[in-house]
């Protein structure tokens, strides 16, 4: 049997959550720019997750100034950008970072798990 490394959807994908809801769960894409616009989100008193796994293209994640967030990224050929602490190239990469946001400790909880095959993952931070 094959195995297809290539699922979910494909093509351009832009989410701009306005709710919560919206703006966390499980996601899987095959080829294309993937785009969650978080920033306009409040998590304060929640514990969040959103997980995206991709074929190939780009995903792009932008967090909310004040939520503490929780990175774990991988590309398996790419670049990893993440919340200006990270900015490499190359093959088989994996990071994992913390950041309390602009205001410290506080302003909820969000896990990022993003992975994909080839392509690259930026996280940044709407302005506060």
């Amino acid at each position: 049997d094959e195995v297809d490394p290539f699922h979910g959807e494909d093509g351009d994908v832009r989410v701009v959550a306005r709710t919560v809801a919206q703006g966390t769960g499980t996601h899987d894409y095959g080829a294309g720019e993937i785009r969650y616009d978080l920033s306009d989100l409040d998590f304060t008193g929640r514990d969040e997750q959103l997980r995206i796994d991709a074929g190939v293209g780009a995903i792009r994640v932008v967090l909310p100034p004040d939520v503490d967030v929780e990175v774990d990224a991988a590309t398996g050929a790419g670049s990893l950008r993440i919340l200006d602490r990270e900015d490499r190239g190359g093959v088989g990469l994996e990071s994992g970072t913390v950041d309390l946001g602009a205001d410290g400790r506080g302003g909820g909880e969000l896990e990022l798990d993003l992975e994909i095959g080839i392509g690259d993952v930026e996280v940044t931070r709407a302005a506060a």
